[in-house]
């Protein structure tokens, strides 16, 4: 027997998610989606503050959330800039200021959705965003 409507209905808005988009967020994992799109939704989950650019203030926010406090801001904003290293080839972007960073000629570009997808290993990706049940 289901459980109580009233039930369901506060258990939703403690948890800010419904079915529904629990199962479309799930849905980007099925082995039929075109790795285009789990790319799409791994940069928007990057892109933190929604500019298009993954520039160094949004990789540090990303991996603050991902980490935790157990890496100190100086540590972040080394791995931040090894990964901007990474992307040093491609055509510079301009990101997001954040006053609260330190910031150099070289500190200030991105990562664009196109050069994104170019620095993920394709073989590695489609195993970490495919589950099969």
């Amino acid at each position: 027997m289901p459980p109580p409507k009233t039930k369901v209905r506060n258990l939703e808005q403690l948890s800010g998610i419904d079915f529904e988009l629990f199962v479309r967020t799930l849905d980007i994992y099925h082995p039929k989606t075109p790795n285009s799109a789990k790319k799409n939704i791994l940069f928007k989950a990057y892109d933190f503050d929604g500019d298009d650019i993954i520039g160094r203030w949004d990789l540090i926010c990303v991996m603050k959330k991902l980490i935790g406090p157990e890496v100190t801001q100086l540590e972040l904003q080394i791995i931040a800039d090894s990964w901007l290293k990474r992307a040093e080839d491609l055509p510079p972007v301009e990101c997001a200021p954040n006053p609260g960073l330190r910031r150099n000629a070289s500190q200030n570009r991105g990562i664009r959705s196109d050069q994104f997808s170019a620095l993920i290993d394709p073989v590695e990706f489609s195993m970490l965003m495919t589950v099969c049940l």
